[in-house]
């Protein structure tokens, strides 16, 4: 009995110490390393910001300024209110917080010093997207569990949790990292139902979708979670079909109710959106869209974008990308998986050959993904020769991640920029992607005139500049105008034009920028001219083909020509771009126009 005893304990002890392990090894692989990889940097921008869509920022602030939860679209912002519903109280506790400390005296006091630094309310918001897409890969490894995978479940989790594309969108304050970890969610409950087959996992398949839709617009192609999960569901159709349509409304119920309540409840107060307040609302009915929310959705069909995106992601992740492909077939097979498998292909069909080319719309199909790819990968580590190959691969996408990380923190080549932009006399054109820089008064007030021109105003921080430099609490400024509020371009085409509005001013570019005066240029190359011609790859260059350089800031070593310097935007191939530039932001070169 003794004997027995002391093996027994000394049995238990081993477990407790082999279940310790686990928990530190799921705490490392599942929680410290993807949030460090995106907590290193958050802070990048140098107290700026160089990432274009961050409204839910400005929408946030506006609820709050204007004590209005439920604004029409397109008042601060066309994204849905979720995560802005969401900021309040970070927002409001920041200001709480504030008024102890003395930073400030009143509401007033916070607008004041959330314009002169953008980073004070835009950090916040970065972390809030840190932590969620961080918890992707803990969802991503208990959705695998849940299918019945074992070392898969570990590899599905380190793919969500250092997947680079994962990592690059939670760096910004935009909603992408939160449609993808709602998609995996309601992956996790559509394995659930595949598995028992219970209504109550199929409208929390619905929930999660509703909440991947109130992130974002895109975010309504989640639905297609719940479908895979209804279509594959263990219940029989002989006999059940009453049952079935049941359940498939209760999680439509489910998910037009989270939607809608948190994320587009001004469908309740407002109504629907008018064309004028959607994104493009003039060119829906010839490009073949409909508006969800502001936000035109394009059903034509754009081969060429699959080449485009298809590399990219290629670029960001490749190991996914290669165990994804095969990985839908193994998922196929196992019919916990066979809902996850319909969902991701149908996403990453619809959206490969979108017109929208970006390829941030493949983020939520790839964060599902990881599930069938680690399906594959649990069949290949049976293996010894492609488990010792598998488990070498495995460090790609941390030392990718790592690397994004560390360039991010680097100074960006716009802060410089900013001290380039004083240097010469004259007006200066601000390409497109430059530095935001400090105006002087005569900046905004021709700003005030080109937006009126337009059927625009100053927005809130340009009006509260322009008011401290007119009351004298502030001075000096750079006089500058940005080349955006002049003219419009069109990257597929090459095409440019003056802005509507503008054309009393000038007929043509050319003539526009006599008029308005602009002496110097600050130019900015987000891609290395490959092919000899000196304007190749600048839609605007021509405007300036005679001027004469006077400095330039690159992001590369001396010498080296990186094919691109996208950073911290979306880039083109990462595999090899992130190798290529030593600090983030594009190369810029100050000219003097003849």
């Amino acid at each position: 009995m003794g004997e027995a005893s002391v093996a027994d304990a000394g049995f238990d002890g081993a477990e407790r110490a082999r279940a310790r392990r686990r928990r530190v090894a799921m705490l490392v692989v599942l929680g410290v390393v993807p949030l460090a990889v995106r907590l290193w940097a958050i802070d990048h921008g140098d107290g700026g910001s160089y990432v274009p869509d961050a409204h839910v920022v400005r929408q946030a602030l506006g609820m709050a300024r204007d004590r209005d939860l439920v604004p029409p679209v397109g008042k601060y912002s066309t994204y849905p209110n979720l995560i802005p519903y969401l900021l309040l109280p970070i927002y409001l506790a920041q200001y709480l917080l504030g008024l102890v400390s003395g930073a400030w005296s009143d509401a007033s006091g916070y607008a004041e010093a959330a314009a002169k630094h953008p980073a004070l309310v835009a950090l916040p918001a970065r972390v809030l997207v840190a932590v969620v897409s961080a918890a992707s890969g803990w969802v991503a490894f208990r959705a695998a569990r849940a299918a019945g995978l074992g070392v898969g479940a570990w590899i599905a989790g380190w793919l969500a949790g250092t997947s680079l594309l994962a990592v690059h969108y939670a760096t910004h304050e935009r909603p992408w990292a939160f449609v993808a970890f709602f998609a995996l969610l309601a992956s996790w409950a559509a394995i659930a139902h595949a598995r028992g087959g219970g209504w109550r996992a199929l409208c929390w398949c619905g929930a999660a979708a509703g909440a991947a839709f109130a992130s974002h617009q895109a975010g309504l192609g989640v639905l297609l979670a719940p479908l895979g999960a209804w279509l594959c569901s263990p219940r029989p159709w002989r006999g059940a079909l009453v049952a079935r349509v049941v359940e498939g409304c209760a999680a439509v119920a489910c998910f037009a109710l989270v939607g809608i309540l948190v994320g587009h409840p001004y469908l309740l107060v407002h109504g629907s959106t008018p064309q004028d307040a959607v994104v493009g609302g003039a060119q829906l009915a010839q490009l073949d869209a409909v508006s969800v929310g502001g936000m035109p959705v394009v059903f034509g069909v754009r081969w060429e974008s699959a080449a485009r995106l298809g590399h990219a992601a290629l670029g960001y992740d490749p190991l996914l990308v290669v165990l994804l492909v095969p990985g839908l077939w193994f998922a196929w097979r196992l019919r916990a998986l066979r809902g996850v498998a319909l969902f991701v292909l149908g996403w990453l069909c619809f959206f490969l050959v979108n017109q929208s080319d970006h390829v941030r719309y493949l983020l939520p199909g790839l964060a599902a993904g990881c599930l069938p790819a680690a399906a594959c990968a649990e069949a290949l580590w049976r293996r010894r020769p492609a488990r010792v190959v598998l488990a070498m691969l495995l460090f790609v996408p941390l030392a990718q991640a790592a690397r994004f990380a560390w360039l991010l923190g680097g100074r960006d080549t716009r802060v410089e920029g900013a001290r380039l932009a004083q240097e010469g006399e004259g007006l200066l054109l601000v390409d497109r992607y430059g530095p935001e820089l400090p105006l002087d008064r005569e900046s905004l007030l021709l700003l005030g005139e080109l937006r009126r021109a337009r059927g625009e105003d100053l927005r809130l921080r340009e009006a509260a500049r322009l008011a401290r430099l007119e009351s004298g609490a502030e001075s000096g400024g750079v006089r500058a105008v940005r080349i955006e509020e002049l003219l419009d371009g069109d990257e597929r085409t090459g095409a440019i034009s003056v802005k509507r509005g503008l054309e009393p001013r000038g007929a043509t570019p050319e003539q526009l920028l006599r008029v308005i005066g602009a002496r110097r240029v600050l130019e900015v190359r987000r891609a290395a001219d490959l092919s000899g011609g000196r304007d190749a790859g600048h839609l605007y260059a021509h405007l300036w083909r005679d001027a004469r350089e006077l400095s330039r800031v690159d992001p590369a070593r001396a010498g080296a020509e990186p094919r691109e310097m996208r950073l911290p935007t979306e880039m083109e191939f990462p595999l090899f771009a992130l190798w290529q530039v030593e600090r983030p932001g594009p190369r810029l070169r100050l000219v003097q126009l003849p």
